[in-house]
């Protein structure tokens, strides 16, 4: 044997130790990435969980049904302007629906797309079940919601609200979804 024998059993060690501290990082690597999809799997789980939450909640609210139907036959009604129940010195003699009923609904469905923008709650789920409630809200409400803003110098009451019916009415539901 020549010289070179010498060296031949501390260059496999290092070579074994350099391909095993290799494999170890590789290891290392994947678990953490592996984690991280866990991590990101939970919360959109999370997510999609609070979203279902909340539409469960809503749909047992029986004052935001009744509400919201109010809204809806005002504002297809030639003979009622729902804006009208923003001013303070409205008197509201049938007493069908008041100010604060409005705001009831507006600050649930304002709240909702604040936990959108937030990621509390999945977008897309809350989409697919209250799309027409929203964007449908939102018109009913457009008058209401500047006035209310009018009367309290405050231009970003139901801003998320506002945005929210206006993203979804630009990117409908589409059955391809």
């Amino acid at each position: 044997m020549g010289e070179w024998a010498l060296y031949l059993s501390p260059i496999a060690i290092l070579l074994s130790a350099w391909l095993a501290s290799r494999n170890a990082v590789n290891a290392i690597n994947a678990s953490r990435e592996a984690n991280q999809k866990s991590i990101e799997n939970a919360a959109v789980i999370s997510r999609k969980k609070n979203a279902i939450d909340m539409i469960m909640r809503a749909h047992s609210d029986g004052r935001l049904h009744d509400v919201y139907k109010k809204i809806k036959e005002m504002h297809e009604s030639c003979d009622h302007d729902i804006s009208k129940f923003a001013y303070k010195n409205n008197n509201n003699d049938n007493k069908l629906i008041t100010s604060s009923d409005i705001g009831y609904v507006l600050n649930l469905f304002e709240h909702v797309a604040n936990g959108i923008n937030q990621q509390i709650f999945d977008e897309e789920t809350i989409k697919r079940s209250q799309f027409g409630t929203i964007t449908n809200l939102y018109k009913y409400c457009e008058k209401f919601i500047g006035i209310i803003r009018d009367q309290h110098g405050r231009p970003t009451i139901y801003i998320e609200l506002e945005r929210l019916a206006k993203k979804w009415n630009e990117h409908p539901l589409t059955t391809k979804q």
